[in-house]
């Protein structure tokens, strides 16, 4: 090879390297922020799940509570 040529493939060998370091540190960074989002909507989820169980307790109780009142209605004649 020539010296212009060994200039223009080192040019070109620089940019590609630069380019493949800015693909490899945006995945990383796509990555850890999606991680980042999975455990903060895990987070949220577990929330939502605690408040539905919370909803379903209530319900449960307070339809006991009527059962409870029919039953007693129903013995005492």
């Amino acid at each position: 090879m020539e010296l212009d040529e060994k200039k223009k493939y080192s040019f070109i060998q620089a940019v590609n390297t630069i380019r493949n370091e800015k693909v490899t540190k945006r995945k990383e960074s796509n990555t850890r922020r999606l991680m980042e989002r999975a455990k903060k909507d895990a987070k949220k989820e577990e929330a939502l799940e605690a408040a539905r169980k919370a909803n379903l307790k209530r319900k449960y109780r307070t339809e006991g509570k009527i059962e409870a009142a029919k039953e007693r209605k129903r013995l005492r004649g």
